[in-house]
């Protein structure tokens, strides 16, 4: 379901003018429903032809969230954080996509992303953040982590250039 939703919506900001209205999104969204949901779709349509669920994306959207999202979103969102860890070879933005993905659904504070983001890090990271100023929040750590991360990869390249250089 979040992926379908996420595509919908990149596309509805890709011609703003064309998705003005929540009819028309709406109808370009039915009309990309397959199986269950178009099954779930046209039998709202035979009755209940004039719900909001035709008139309100909102609506349109907890609606179908309610019959094929997961039970407890929020529960699932919390479970994969919890368990979520960053590989040692893996960028920080790229674990950053993934982590954000599932995090922003949680609705936590700012203090509970931060130790959720910190937990998930892969130890080169969070051992390298004592050797800067504590970030004060969420935002700070995301980008103190971002120029840590970037110039550990700058140091790989230029490690790996000597390497090659001399032979090794």
């Amino acid at each position: 379901w979040r992926p379908f939703l996420s595509e919908l919506l990149v596309h509805f900001q890709g011609k703003p003018i064309t998705y003005e209205t929540d009819s028309s999104k709406i109808t370009f969204a039915a009309s990309h429903l397959r199986g269950a949901a178009m099954n779930h779709y046209t039998t709202m349509v035979r009755q209940s032809p004039h719900a909001s669920f035709f008139t309100d994306w909102n609506a349109f959207v907890a609606e179908l969230a309610g019959m094929f999202g997961p039970y407890n979103a929020k529960a699932q969102a919390q479970r994969r954080v919890a368990q979520m860890r960053m590989g040692v070879t893996e960028r920080f933005t790229t674990f950053l996509t993934r982590f954000q993905e599932d995090a922003l659904e949680c609705d936590y504070n700012d203090p509970a992303m931060c130790s959720a983001l910190k937990r998930a890090l892969c130890d080169r990271l969070l051992a390298s953040l004592a050797l800067v100023p504590e970030p004060f929040d969420y935002q700070d750590l995301v980008q103190t982590l971002h120029k840590i991360d970037a110039r550990h990869w700058e140091i790989q390249e230029e490690l790996d250039s000597r390497r090659r250089g001399s032979g090794y």
